[in-house]
């Protein structure tokens, strides 16, 4: 028998095509073919890309599949005229510069089926195609899930004993014998998190955990860290900056370029006892090809582009597109659209833009330009502009029909990795559908990208429609003349018992030449985007924070210092205050993520409530300090964007001015011993607090002598902490704030701090006002000020701790003593005025004595130089 012959059973397809993918693009992300991934990956530049997935529709068996090379071209202002295309198709070809365009270079294109699948393709095209340089481009890019989760694993940990120096931080040290945990905080952090909880250890205060983790990612991702008191982060062996969001959590935003290591170090601040080490990692953020397109500039590229709106950049608001860019930026509210010229106007794209993000492009009437404003509720009260009687001619009122309303909301989106719509969950009113029955509503925004957005917008859909929400349509005055559409302003109607309402300013018309009045509408503010929704897109927890208040671990009670008092009373009221009156101020921490603390005082005769309290800014000073440096770095950094050059901070006991602060780096410049205190030795970790801004004020006064406790109950949306459950503070009032100041530039024999001395001891400082001083600070180091009338000051000599002298009555500073012991000696320097000494004193502590002699009466000293004394 002779060979068998192969029998041709079907044919591979070699097509070659040019297509067009529209403007000039960012990248070039991916080739499918009848909706299967043929190749996948980040082409930024011209080039070609090699596929080879010859299976991707069954092979030769079935039909075939995509094997070969395929150019994509980005429309360069200098791109030449291909040279496949002039070879295949002919020399007339044009260069199809300033559009994206891919070529098919006659490779496999399927096989056996004579209508072979479709082609298509993903680009992203946010930073170029702009006419000019694209604007705001910092925030142009939103990372597709940047509010979900989308990382999770396990983490190696490893915990180290109080005043270990282990450094993990090297990318190759190998740590595959530590612990493993996937670990999760509950309500105090979203899942995902990386963490060694309930660890049992011992030695308390001060323990510290390691936490490491190789990771792959490629692109801008967000590092949340939660921890204790101190946190560091290294990338690959570099330190990472992190920023404070509040004080037990920080945030780092860095760009992986692939496999690397982070390493992630947490001080324990929790009480001696505990078991708990409080640190952990989430990492938000995906690969660079998962981008979405910011609503502010798309919105600003429709009015802006030659092909679209063709207004002057300059007819555009900035500073409101850029608050709006912010917004949406933080937020995470990235879309992903198309315009077709040839299926909707310039104006029904922007009008479908605006009604997915819930915001308003609006032209001023006062100044000509464009605003883009969002119903966020995000604003100044006091500087809304307010809607009275006077101004309203005619007044109706039309509320929701709740029985007809909208009780279920679904949103349908446009999934861009699967390439198909889906519909959430719906997000559902409960109340209302059980007394009315299901009214569902399914919304198409085929512009939103990923399930949670999807989710929240529905959340937010479902807020404008389930609640009760009230409706005013009305005539006014001219007033709301030049108000935009989509902005707030307070609505003040006494007559019909409105007493503050802020509202949305919907819909005007300006009347006629006839009449000065107007109509206009008014809606109660409901269209907020909420930071979560309550339906599940995927696996996951509620992330929601807990309602339940924890116990407040970092707080202070203190009398009120003088700058504080005169600050808050008049000059009047300060004059006739009586010298033994005295006020209470505390600071508090927020020890998870509650609303704020109610001050409680027990005087003798059970807690009552004397105050509400904010949470303080606050940080860490990681350095340790002698008396009168300057220079610090802050960590654990909570608030510190509201804190302003010249505030007043507490330091331990030590009051000082900030005169330098970068919240974002933590360096910090104080000038020190302010107020009625003096500068003292601090070490390092010491925790600081900004106490002008969020510190809680009882106006009840107290006097000289009198002893009071404190608790501070954390109060979260629904519940207060248990009285049982807070710790007590004891404040003891010595009328701080009649007291005089003690005095500035303290020195012992010219010096600011003395190791020895031998003889004569001097004295010396410079007078200081109170009164004259008011609420300013005034530094240590600053020149005399005053004295106040009446004042003195007195020195006391300790030897060994026993009295040696005193100067007492002096009317400047100074004094001078030649101390008879040798040993430790103590130098002490206080004001007195009417029997009140203040309420702090210098002290410094030196050896004293005679100086070890040679015979031939040369001095024995030390290697440093200085002289052995003899006791």
């Amino acid at each position: 028998m002779g060979k068998s012959k192969k029998t041709t059973v079907g044919y591979w397809y070699k097509p070659a095509y040019h297509a067009g993918l529209g403007l000039t693009a960012d990248a070039f992300l991916e080739f499918r073919g009848g909706d299967k991934t043929a190749w996948m990956g980040q082409l930024t530049e011209s080039g070609t890309i090699s596929i080879n997935a010859p299976n991707l529709w069954g092979g030769e068996k079935d039909q075939g599949g995509i094997v070969g090379d395929v150019e994509v071209l980005f429309g360069e202002p200098d791109q030449q005229v291909n040279a496949y295309l002039a070879s295949a198709f002919g020399p007339q070809q044009s260069a199809w510069r300033g559009l994206t365009t891919l070529v098919f270079k006659g490779g496999k294109y399927g096989a056996m089926n004579p209508y072979p699948q479709k082609a298509s393709y993903k680009i992203r095209r946010i930073l170029k195609g702009w006419d000019e340089e694209c604007w705001y481009p910092e925030k142009a890019a939103i990372p597709f899930n940047s509010l979900d989760v989308p990382y999770d694993g396990m983490w190696a940990y490893k915990v180290e004993l109080p005043g270990s120096t282990a450094d993990y931080s090297s990318p190759t040290y190998d740590h595959s014998d530590w612990p493993v945990d996937r670990g999760g905080f509950g309500s105090y952090v979203p899942a995902g998190s990386g963490l060694a909880r309930n660890t049992v250890v011992s030695g308390g205060l001060g323990r510290t955990i390691w936490i490491r983790r190789e990771v792959n990612f490629v692109g801008a991702t967000t590092i949340d860290v939660y921890h204790d008191d101190g946190a560091w982060l290294w990338i690959d062996g570099e330190p990472i900056a992190l920023t404070s969001i509040n004080y037990f959590h920080s945030r780092a935003e860095v760009m992986f370029t692939g496999a690397s290591v982070v390493a992630l170090k947490v001080t324990d601040g929790v009480p001696e006892g505990s078991n708990n080490i409080f640190a952990g990692m989430v990492f938000t953020g995906l690969s660079q090809d998962k981008l979405a397109m910011n609503p502010a500039h798309i919105l600003f590229y429709s009015r802006t582009q030659a092909d679209m709106g063709r207004e002057p950049i300059e007819s555009l608001n900035d500073a409101s597109f850029r608050a709006a860019a912010d917004w949406f930026h933080e937020q995470g509210f990235g879309l992903c659209t198309a315009y077709d010229p040839s299926a909707e106007s310039v104006e029904e794209f922007e009008q479908r833009i605006q009604r997915v993000a819930g915001c308003a492009m609006t032209r001023s009437l006062i100044d000509g330009q464009w605003y883009l404003d969002i119903a966020n509720g995000i604003y100044d009260l006091e500087s809304l502009p307010v809607l009275t009687d006077d101004d309203v001619l005619e007044f109706e009122e039309q509320p929701t029909l709740l029985d007809s309303a909208v009780n279920s909301v679904s949103v349908k989106y446009f999934d861009p990795e699967k390439k198909e719509a889906i519909v959430t969950p719906p997000v559902q009113s409960p109340a209302l559908i059980t007394e009315f029955g299901t009214n569902h509503l399914t919304i198409e925004f085929l512009e939103i990208p990923t399930a949670g957005l999807a989710a929240r917008v529905a959340q937010r859909e479902l807020m404008a429609r389930a609640n009760a929400l009230r409706g005013f349509p009305l005539k006014t005055t001219r007033k709301p003349y030049a108000w935009r559409p989509g902005t707030y302003f307070r609505l003040q109607l006494q007559k019909r018992r409105i007493a503050d309402m802020v509202c949305i300013f919907s819909e005007k018309s300006s009347g006629q030449l006839r009449s000065g009045a107007m109509s206009i509408t008014a809606l109660q503010d409901v269209y907020s985007l909420p930071e979560t929704a309550f339906i599940e897109v995927e696996d996951g927890v509620d992330t929601n924070p807990s309602q339940t208040p924890l116990p407040i671990v970092q707080q202070r009670a203190f009398e009120a210092p003088y700058i504080e008092v005169a600050a808050a009373l008049s000059r009047a009221d300060l004059e006739v205050l009586p010298a033994e009156t005295g006020y209470l101020l505390t600071v508090a921490a927020d020890p998870a993520t509650s609303r704020n603390y109610t001050v409680m005082v027990d005087t003798g005769t059970g807690y009552e409530e004397g105050a509400q309290g904010d949470w303080t800014a606050a940080a860490v000073v990681v350095e340790a300090s002698g008396y009168e440096d300057e220079l610090f770095t802050l960590s654990n950094r909570y608030r510190l964007d509201e804190v302003e050059i010249g505030m007043a901070a507490l330091w331990g006991s030590e009051i000082v001015r900030v005169d330098e602060l970068n919240s974002i780096t933590g360096a910090v410049k104080f000038g020190r011993g302010c107020s009625d205190t003096v500068p003292v030795k601090h070490a390092a970790g010491e925790r600081v607090w900004f106490f002008q801004v969020g510190a809680a004020g009882d106006v009840t006064e107290y006097v000289d002598g009198e002893t009071i406790f404190v608790k501070l109950l954390t109060n979260t949306g629904t519940q207060q902490l248990a009285i049982g459950l807070a710790t007590a503070m004891e404040v003891e009032f010595s009328g701080r704030a009649a007291r005089p100041y003690p005095p500035g530039q303290f020195r012992i024999n010219g010096l600011l701090e003395v190791d020895a001395v031998i003889g004569e001891v001097t004295v010396t400082g410079v007078h200081r006002d109170r009164v004259q001083q008011a609420d300013q600070l005034v530094d240590v180091s600053m020149a005399a000020v005053g004295p106040e009338p009446g004042t003195t000051y007195t020195v006391r000599y300790f030897i060994n701790g026993v009295l040696e002298h005193t100067d007492a009555g002096l009317l400047v500073p100074e004094s001078t003593h030649t101390p008879v012991g040798a040993g430790l000696a103590r130098v002490e320097m206080e004001a007195v005025r009417d029997g009140l000494s203040s309420y702090q004193m210098h002290v410094r502590e030196f050896s004293i004595g005679s100086p070890l002699q040679m015979e031939s009466g040369a001095l024995i000293t030390m290697e440093n130089g200085e002289p052995i004394l003899m006791e």
